[in-house]
């Protein structure tokens, strides 16, 4: 006898199938790429050398990056003393104007006091020696009148010679200062030219390297092709289940979750962007789908009537992972201990009661070494009356509204007391 099955049913098995199998693996930890179109040998081989080659490319054009890094920060360096070079030329320069100046006005000071220098001793000696005496004789009233203008006529010609001397050596001060300025513009002039050329090495050091660096960037472009092209297959399953308009919050969650463990595999950024994108549009569909699931049913029996597996009981419970713990609550928002597993498996229509007390009480017991994922497990206190109570999520761990501290999340049993199975 033949059972006619129509294509909605064998559509319907596939996505629960689906969805065990990436639920499955995920909590036993043995994978998820088997549900995947898998690689052959040949492929396999392809992305190890192609992941080698990447990262080799990777690691090359790291090292000449940093090295343009350092580059840039020399010729930033050199630049900044051409500056100021620049600075300190242009403050000699106008030292060196003022200096000239200065000595311009001394030699016309000094030409002028040796002009009236010269007339005044051509005055005294234009006669000659003996007239000249003669005439400071002659025109004396006294011997004392005599010395007198002897000693006057010495005085001014020491001090006009005094001055003359003073004014030369000023000049010379003032010259060989200008001379000074002159060799140190020369060599800050002399610095610029070797900075200059400096930076025209640098400069094509980095256009060198910028060369390398695109010339690397084409090859690595070809590399990411080729494993985009093995990396495609690995993925393409549950981007498909999510851009399945059919696909069930729990499909959804469980293609995300398999996404989300793939990805430290993927090397193609091309592929790593339509994993993260298709993630982030599992993650709106779930909420969509969640608060028109919330809008349209109706509140769940407290009689106890739900059916659901431990992978969609676990695979919902985890949409809450880094929720607030909050004493009292019951989410969606923020959960404490007992208000998580009731909200839980209140969403599959099972009536779980809301405190701890009461729920050590529902369901059947089960012993530590019995444990399925999916089981209330309950710590500290005693068996008939604990104070904290988590879901089993398989291998020794638990996700429960831990504390105030970390709120929702995975970790290892502590304190077993007891446990309840309340799946069917």
């Amino acid at each position: 006898m033949y059972t006619i099955i129509n294509t909605r049913t064998i559509q319907r098995m596939k996505k629960r199938i689906l969805s065990t199998v990436i639920a499955v693996s995920l909590i036993m930890g043995t994978g998820i790429q088997s549900i995947a179109a898998p690689l052959t040998d040949a492929q396999k081989q392809q992305k190890i050398e192609d992941t080698k080659k990447l990262d080799d490319i990777n690691s090359k054009v790291k090292d000449l990056e940093k090295q343009m890094n350092d580059l840039t920060d020399q010729i930033e360096l050199v630049y900044s003393q051409i500056e100021k070079n620049k600075n300190e030329i242009a403050k000699v320069k106008n030292e060196i104007k003022s200096t000239q100046k200065q000595v311009d006005k001394l030699k016309e000071d000094l030409k002028e006091k040796e002009t009236v220098l010269g007339d005044r001793m051509r005055a005294v000696y234009k006669t000659g020696t003996t007239e000249n005496y003669l005439g400071v004789i002659l025109s004396s009233t006294s011997f004392s009148d005599l010395i007198t203008k002897f000693q006057a006529v010495g005085k001014v010609v020491t001090l006009d010679n005094k001055i003359i001397d003073e004014l030369n050596s000023k000049k010379a001060e003032l010259d060989d200062k200008v001379k000074n300025l002159n060799t140190k513009n020369e060599e800050l002039d002399k610095l610029n030219i070797e900075n200059k050329a400096k930076l025209d090495e640098f400069n094509k050091k980095k256009d060198e390297q910028k060369s390398v660096i695109s010339q690397l960037n084409q090859e690595k472009g070809k590399i990411e092709v080729d494993l985009a092209a093995v990396e495609k297959p690995m993925v393409q399953p549950f981007i498909d289940v999510i851009n399945n308009s059919g696909s069930s919050i729990d499909d959804l969650t469980s293609a995300r979750d398999a996404l989300r463990n793939i990805r430290t595999q993927i090397k193609s950024p091309a592929v790593d962007a339509d994993l993260v994108k298709a993630i982030e549009k599992a993650k709106s569909l779930i909420e969509e789908k969640q608060k028109v699931a919330s809008s349209t049913s109706s509140v769940p029996s407290r009689g106890g009537n739900g059916t659901a597996s431990s992978n969609s009981i676990l695979n919902y419970a985890s949409q809450f992972l880094g929720r607030p713990y909050v004493w009292g609550a019951h989410g969606p928002g923020s959960f404490d201990c007992s208000g998580f597993t009731s909200y839980v498996f209140g969403h599959f229509g099972y009536g779980v009661s809301g405190t701890t007390y009461d729920q050590i009480n529902q369901g059947t017991p089960v012993s530590y070494n019995d444990l399925q994922p999916g089981d209330l497990v309950f710590e500290r206190g005693s068996a008939s009356a604990p104070s904290h109570v988590a879901i089993y999520w398989g291998n020794g761990q638990i996700i429960h509204a831990s504390n105030p501290r970390d709120g929702v999340k995975i970790g290892p049993i502590s304190d077993y007391v007891a446990a309840r199975r309340v799946l069917r």
